[in-house]
């Protein structure tokens, strides 16, 4: 467990007024903080490997050519003085 699911469940428990309306909240829904803390940190985990398959496949998909300047080029004069 890292700091950030705990991070995060407090942010969660930060939107309940009460420590007590957290836990009814809980109660409610049928789970315990422990497998909400767990259920954070498998949503954590599935989005790093989804990001990890984006990045491969994008930089799988694009190919880096050496950049041109064309700051040594002058553009026509339009109009004359």
């Amino acid at each position: 467990m890292c700091i950030r699911d705990r991070n995060y469940l407090q942010e969660l428990k930060s939107q309940y007024p009460s420590p007590q309306e957290f836990q009814a909240a809980l109660a409610q829904e049928n789970i315990t903080e422990a497998e909400l803390l767990e259920y954070f940190i498998e949503e954590i985990k599935n989005n790093a490997m989804t990001q990890q398959l984006i990045d491969l496949y994008v930089s799988s998909q694009v190919s880096v050519t050496e950049a041109v300047s064309y700051t040594h080029l002058t553009l026509p004069t339009i109009y004359s003085v």
